[in-house]
């Protein structure tokens, strides 16, 4: 099996430097798949080697699943008239680790958004102590 390879590295930004943005208005991404941190059987994973993935989400992100990537970056899709509100804003995306968010951060700048990652992910920003809520569905 092949390594996963970053290639969006440049867009890499700590949880530190992601906190900020999130306090400067920056538009925070939650890609993780439904069976990720955002689902009501969160915490359940299949490999043993990896601890399970943390639950709740980033305050104020917009929960969209990566695995519809070109249907949310359809021009009539929410998250296009979300982006296009303010073009300008920074976007931040985030998956349980940054090999989730690395396609979508990439499509993104393709299209011109100014968009970054957390390095280390979820997990990482978990890690860090830095602030989560629950989701609607964990409730």
């Amino acid at each position: 099996m092949a390594d996963k390879v970053l290639v969006n590295t440049e867009q890499l930004v700590s949880t530190a430097e992601a906190e900020e943005l999130l306090h400067a208005g920056a538009l925070f991404l939650d890609v993780r798949p439904s069976s990720s941190g955002h689902d009501p059987h969160a915490g359940r994973h299949h490999n043993h080697d990896h601890p399970p993935n943390p639950t709740g989400t980033i305050e104020s992100s917009v929960i969209v699943d990566r695995r519809d990537l070109e249907e949310l970056l359809q021009p009539a899709s929410e998250l296009s008239k979300l982006l296009a509100e303010n073009p300008a804003r920074e976007v931040v995306v985030y998956c349980n680790s940054p090999f989730g968010s690395d396609p979508v951060v990439g499509a993104l700048v393709e299209r011109g958004v100014r968009a970054k990652h957390i390095d280390g992910g979820f997990r990482a920003w978990v890690a860090d102590g830095r602030p989560t809520v629950e989701t609607a569905e964990a409730k």
